[in-house]
């Protein structure tokens, strides 16, 4: 398994996004996901967290509970730790960075 899966596999939000919904269809493996789209995801994650007006925004604000806010505050220093270690993992195929 390649260090980017292992890594994404440890942030529960994304270990959900990964394995749960991304391979629900059935047609793929966790194993298959390239490091482009796991990169993405955790972009995706991590926008979530932050924009307004989001459930998981409303998490990190505490307006579900202290115990929600403080696991969606280490999700997102997770995801922000991920993000900054694998940048390039955004680049597309023809290497130019995909903002």
């Amino acid at each position: 398994m390649k260090q980017i899966l292992k890594d994404a596999l440890k942030i529960p939000e994304l270990k959900s996004q990964l394995s749960d919904v991304d391979t629900s269809d059935g047609n793929c493996k966790v194993e298959d996901f390239s490091d482009y789209h796991i990169a993405k995801e955790a972009d995706w994650k991590l926008i979530c967290y932050i924009e307004d007006d989001t459930l998981y925004s409303e998490e990190l604000n505490g307006e579900w509970g202290n115990e929600l806010m403080i696991e969606a505050k280490k999700n997102v220093r997770m995801l922000q730790a991920f993000v900054k270690k694998y940048p390039k993992a955004k680049q597309s195929r023809d290497g130019k960075t995909i903002e």
